[in-house]
């Protein structure tokens, strides 16, 4: 039940700040809405399919979102729930990371690695990955 708190979803447009690059084939890109947060805020994220085909996601993991140490240590995936179905070209989705560990307890300050994975219909892989700081102390 904590697990699926810590994730928050909503569709929504690509930006259209100009910022974004779209490309022909498999592509996604990961943002951060700051490169930093205070302890115990969401973390909010915006994964786009910067590419020209639908990218789907397993059924393992809630938009292939996976948050590690920097060492690689896993910290937490998300876990599979309705509405994480394929990105078409340009689509892009809100996510949320509540600073939960897998078992629900709250994460410890440092740099997180947060990514993303999936696959384009000719079996292609697609990734994004950002990193984020957590400063202060877990509520």
């Amino acid at each position: 039940m904590a697990a699926a708190a810590a994730l928050g979803l909503a569709i929504s447009p690509p930006a259209r700040d100009g910022a974004t690059v779209y490309v022909e084939g498999p592509s996604l890109s990961l943002a951060s809405a700051r490169p930093a947060y205070g302890a115990g805020e969401q973390v909010v994220l915006t994964l786009t399919n910067t590419g020209s085909v639908e990218i789907a996601f397993g059924d393992a993991s809630h938009y292939g979102l996976s948050v590690t140490r920097l060492d690689g240590a896993p910290v937490y995936d998300a876990p599979a729930r309705e509405g994480s179905g394929p990105l078409g070209p340009r689509e892009a989705v809100e996510l949320a990371w509540g600073q939960v560990r897998q078992d629900g307890t709250a994460a410890h300050p440092g740099t997180y690695r947060i990514s993303s994975e999936g696959a384009a219909p000719d079996g292609g892989a697609a990734r994004a990955a950002i990193t984020v700081d957590i400063h202060g102390r877990a509520h």
